[in-house]
């Protein structure tokens, strides 16, 4: 399994969830899934140029099928309308295998 996970700066959480709603059959459809997922409410550190509140971690069954997943036509037209414009801005914290 492959995990990724990442801090976002959520402006619009209504559209957010729009955009978590519309991915998430795709998601589901190719091994994935969220393991974890948190609001935040207090940041004492981060290495990120941005406001963080929001870090979940995704994962994945292989590294091959992360890459799918970001690539999938689908996927991207989802992201486009409903992801460009309720995130300001994300930094991926980091990438492993469990």
């Amino acid at each position: 399994m492959i995990n990724v996970c990442m801090a976002l700066d959520v402006n619009d959480p209504a559209g957010y969830q729009a955009y978590r709603e519309g991915m998430m059959p795709i998601l589901h459809s190719m091994g994935g899934s969220f393991v974890h997922d948190f609001e935040v409410s207090n940041v004492i550190k981060s290495s990120a140029d941005h406001n963080v509140n929001r870090i979940f971690v995704i994962q994945f069954p292989d590294a091959e099928t992360v890459k799918r997943f970001f690539s999938n036509e689908e996927y991207k037209q989802i992201r486009s309308d409903r992801f460009d414009s309720s995130v300001t801005a994300f930094t991926k914290i980091g990438e492993w295998e469990a």
